[in-house]
């Protein structure tokens, strides 16, 4: 079952799918609670731990605001000069970027991006946020 970026919040009931698997089964990037997914879905796909965890993880209600860049206070302060900078990534985690050279960069648009890996799909790479950098 697809449902990927569908922006749904609720789901049909489908417990009585116990054919469903989580290797079959995609319905990140949607608004779809803990809640709505325990009581929704087949009994198997709510026990599978790993699976349940990163559904919830890529829902878009926690990547909203997962990397903010905090040292300069902006990002369109990011220069050629610019030697280092650091910001929170999620909630518990931070990063930081130093002795960066960026000259050869100068006037040229560059992007940070977070990704998710998602171990429980064949390490597939799901982009959480992107900054523009100048």
């Amino acid at each position: 079952m697809v449902a990927e970026n569908a922006n749904i919040s609720t789901l049909p009931d489908l417990t009585r799918h116990t054919l469903l698997s989580g290797r079959d089964t995609y319905l990140q990037g949607n608004n779809l609670t803990k809640a709505e997914l325990t009581t929704k879905l087949p009994q198997q796909l709510a026990e599978d731990k790993a699976w349940l965890k990163q559904t919830i993880d890529l829902q878009k209600y926690n990547v909203k605001k997962i990397m903010k860049v905090t040292s300069p206070k902006k990002v369109a302060k990011i220069t050629s000069r610019t030697k280092m900078f650091k910001g929170k990534a999620d909630k518990n985690g931070v990063f930081k970027m130093k002795n960066l050279n960026l000259k050869k960069y100068k006037k040229k648009k560059l992007t940070l991006r977070s990704y998710y890996i998602n171990n429980y799909y064949w390490r597939e790479k799901w982009e959480m946020k992107s900054l523009r950098l100048s």
